[in-house]
């Protein structure tokens, strides 16, 4: 899943930045602005080309976002 770890005598950090950073590549949305909720209603997404995405792409998308740990 990507996780990295880095430690010292003091602490422990677990990140998925790598992981999310290549998800971002292979969807050419490395630039994409935040935005709060609640979306607008039936929003296509896009890429940072103004491309939609297609169907099968957005739904690898968001199964593969939901596979990261919520943070406590």
């Amino acid at each position: 899943m990507g996780i990295e770890v880095t430690h010292s005598s003091r602490y422990i950090i677990i990140s998925q930045k790598k992981y999310v950073g290549e998800l971002l590549n292979r969807f050419g949305i490395v630039d994409c602005n935040a935005l709060s909720t609640p979306m607008e209603q039936n929003l296509k997404p896009t890429s940072n080309e103004g491309k939609e995405f297609e169907d099968a792409q957005y739904k690898e998308l968001g199964g593969a976002l939901s596979t990261l740990p919520l943070p406590n």
